[in-house]
């Protein structure tokens, strides 16, 4: 009896252990993108103070983006999980139509997403803020579990960095629903091609 209990003190002091290092990362982590976020908004009253005022962009868009997939009571997936994929789409300068296919592995599961949003855009300085809402076709396999198709929707807010010529910066969060919920964190390039300003 006296083993058994020496086994578990051990086991629940090891993993008391892994939990101070795991929080010990997760702090690092967050002093990161808290510097990080400083810098993007230093950079940001720069050059609000140095741009004039421009419209949002009009045209045909495309881009790559990279990011994460937080999910929450998502059978078979309780990871952060990367994500990688392409958006396409129209622009009429106050909003317009895109379509974003992504896809990840990793931790023992596969997750694919294909989404077909309505967008409002609103120009701020040398910024445009987007708001989304629309449609998801999603295909994921947990660990453990069999592959699996859902539909569901999403809403989603992003930022978009004007990088001079046809080219930007934008930084997305997407909440999805079903399965479960997950949020998608990204960001990537974007390519404008046809007028380079809205009305």
């Amino acid at each position: 009896m006296s083993i058994i209990l020496c086994s578990l003190g051990q086991f629940f002091g090891r993993s008391r252990e892994i939990a101070r290092i795991g929080t010990l990362e997760y702090s690092k982590s967050m002093s990161m993108l808290k510097f990080i976020l400083a810098l993007f908004v230093l950079h940001a009253f720069i050059a609000l103070a140095q741009a004039p005022q421009n419209g949002a962009p009009r045209g045909f868009e495309t881009g790559l983006f990279i990011g994460n997939v937080l999910p929450n009571q998502v059978p078979g997936m309780t990871e952060i999980h990367p994500q990688g994929g392409l958006r396409t789409g129209w622009s009429e300068g106050n909003g317009g139509v895109e379509l974003s296919l992504a896809t990840g592995k990793g931790e023992g599961v596969e997750w694919g997403d294909a989404s077909l949003s309505l967008r409002m855009d609103i120009p701020v300085d040398v910024y445009i803020a987007m708001a989304y809402i629309g449609i998801d076709y999603i295909r994921y396999q947990g660990v453990n579990e069999e592959l699996k198709s859902f539909g569901g929707g999403h809403v989603g807010g992003a930022l978009l960095v004007p990088l001079g010529g046809p080219a930007g910066f934008r930084f997305d969060m997407k909440f999805n629903v079903n399965p479960g919920t997950s949020l998608l964190i990204a960001a990537g390039l974007v390519l404008t091609f046809g007028d380079s300003k809205g009305p």
